[in-house]
């Protein structure tokens, strides 16, 4: 019987946070002061202003090319902005100024993965596990590892993300798609059922469990699924996808 695959997960989005930190000291004049540059970056953002906060970041970074809260937030927008390069380029200044910043190690191999450099991209997310364990760092390498073929070690560090964020689906759902991967589908199913039963609407978990459940021989439970997941897809390719799985459910017993 054929195996199918589920879908490819996305990292769970980066978030930006961003804040005036401290009274500042009126040492330099405000034109060339970089603080205050910073500043008037973080006010244009709370107004959702990114192109008006990137020009005082720039003030900012000519003024103090290692000022760390100008670098983080020039990257952040950067790498929001689908722009990796020059947001690898700040959040790089950013880590050198602050090597213990688990954030900024994390921010920094997102940069890198997405300019494809996965070898850059894990050594970051790797030291920023290191530093302390977060969740989002262990998604990230065991859905980078479970890309390279590592099923086993990917699934330890998606064990690690659950441990640490156990009511976000995030790592439920990859946790899913490496068992899936790994032929192990009762308990790929189980995981996605979790993740599932965390975020109930989101139709690419109705999807993955649906795949699961086909897998693993359950097909009246996957007619299901895709039925309800159906009307909620966007995407007209995977759409026409579940289509074809729907059919191939319906042309087994369950």
């Amino acid at each position: 019987m054929k195996a199918y695959s589920v879908i490819l997960i996305a990292a769970p989005a980066l978030i930006l946070a961003a804040c005036v930190s401290g009274p500042k000291a009126p040492v330099l004049d405000n034109d060339k002061n970089p603080q205050y540059q910073y500043e008037k970056a973080v006010i244009a953002m709370n107004y959702g202003l990114p192109d008006e906060a990137l020009r005082y970041l720039d003030q900012a970074v000519v003024l103090d090319p290692r000022h760390a809260k100008a670098n983080r937030l020039m990257g952040i927008i950067r790498l929001q902005r689908k722009e990796p390069i020059p947001a690898a380029d700040a959040l790089a200044k950013w880590v050198e100024a602050e090597p213990r910043s688990a954030e900024g190690r994390l921010y920094l191999g997102t940069a890198y993965q997405e300019m494809g450099e996965s070898e850059r991209a894990e050594a970051e997310f790797r030291a920023s596990f290191e530093i302390d364990g977060n969740a989002p760092a262990a998604f990230r390498l065991g859905r980078l590892l479970m890309t390279k073929g590592d099923l086993a070690t990917a699934l330890d560090y998606a064990d690690q993300a659950i441990k640490k964020a156990d009511k976000e689906s995030d790592g439920h759902n990859l946790r899913g798609v490496i068992l899936n991967q790994m032929g192990r589908y009762p308990e790929a199913v189980a995981s996605f059922e979790t993740a599932l039963g965390l975020t109930p609407n989101d139709p690419n978990l109705m999807v993955n469990l649906g795949i699961a459940f086909i897998n693993s021989g359950a097909a009246e439970k996957a007619k299901a699924l895709f039925r309800k997941a159906l009307p909620l897809l966007k995407d007209p390719a995977l759409r026409d996808k579940v289509q074809n799985y729907l059919k191939t459910a319906e042309g087994r017993r369950a």
